[in-house]
């Protein structure tokens, strides 16, 4: 699937301009992507037990694991409890297990989400709609994942699409006036609803193309519509973000803050830079994937394994990235 940032590099720069909302606000945005995805992937869960997707459920709660640890470690506790059993109930397919954990563990992701982002206005609900729509594991993605035999990807596209459509039902409420804009995200989310309109995944997929360019055409409404950045103009913007978050990561005592901060410049890399570094320089776009999945591998692991060689590696291939990029 060609990537959203090929559409990305002929936007012309306007007088005033900001950060994109995914770069200014990462932080939350994290959180709350985070929070959804988890929360999407147990209902999907429970309507079909995939091992697969329960497997990554740590993935999503690595990215915010170590910031509720410092704020609540109580609640993270009972989150990773909840999870823990919901695991042991996805691999014996115990759906009546499975339906009340997952009621149990979304009410936690509730109290996480409260916490850790404890107000949200509409630019915010707006750029999670956007990599709900466009990200990793989100609608269009997911797509492309279920077509080509992802066990469960479609029901997590499927669930996906769902809370996009519920969170525009109140976004569009706060758009007076903006009648173009509210119609061209309702034409995207009727695309979208056609190639997600079995409840199964289907015996034949549509070109994943096609939902792509659905999830791209309501992002762009969107953004027009409600006046929110939600796309980058500027690959060296993106860059320089996934080199902070790298530097926090390698300077963080905690591994869980650590992991938290390296997972997300993995996903800022895989979303924006992966596929422009590796149409210019492919040996180093696949180098750089590698060694930032490397480095995630070690903070996952025992305490004592040391990162310092990573880090200068990641540091080493981002300087080379940001030449290649110029």
């Amino acid at each position: 699937m060609r990537k959203a940032w090929l559409f990305f590099l002929g936007l012309a720069s306007v007088s005033g301009y900001t950060l994109p909302l995914f770069l200014e606000q990462e932080e939350p945005l994290r959180f709350l992507r985070a929070t959804e995805l988890l929360s999407i992937r147990l209902e999907a869960l429970a309507l079909d037990p995939s091992e697969e997707q329960a497997e990554k459920i740590l993935g999503d709660l690595a990215l915010f694991a170590g910031s509720l640890e410092v704020q609540d470690p109580d609640l993270l506790a009972a989150l990773e409890g909840a999870l823990e059993g919901l695991e042991e109930a996805t691999k014996a397919k115990d759906a009546a297990r499975l339906a009340a954990l997952s009621r149990q563990t979304q009410g936690l992701l509730e109290r996480v989400r409260a916490r850790l982002v404890p107000q949200m206005g509409p630019a915010l609900e707006a750029a999670l709609m956007a990599q709900l729509l466009l990200l990793d594991d989100g609608v269009a993605e997911s797509y492309e994942d279920a077509a080509g035999g992802e066990e469960g990807a479609y029901g997590v596209g499927r669930v996906a699409l769902e809370r996009v459509r519920a969170r525009w039902q109140s976004l569009k409420l706060t758009l007076a006036g903006q009648a173009e804009g509210i119609a061209r995200v309702e034409e995207g989310l009727r695309v979208l609803e056609r190639l997600f309109s079995s409840p199964t995944a289907p015996a034949r997929f549509q070109d994943p193309e096609d939902a792509e360019q659905a999830a791209l055409d309501i992002v762009f409404a969107l953004a027009a519509a409600s006046g929110a950045d939600l796309l980058p103009r500027d690959l060296g913007e993106v860059l320089a973000k996934v080199e902070g978050l790298v530097a926090q990561a390698c300077g963080e005592g905690s591994r869980r803050l650590a992991l938290e901060r390296l997972l997300s410049a993995h996903l800022l890399y895989r979303a924006y830079l992966e596929d422009p570094l590796k149409t210019l320089a492919p040996g180093l776009g696949e180098e750089l994937d590698g060694l930032l999945a490397g480095l995630a591998r070690k903070l996952r692991g025992p305490a004592g394994a040391g990162t310092a060689s990573d880090c200068e590696a990641v540091r080493n291939a981002l300087v080379q990235a940001g030449h290649t990029l110029r």
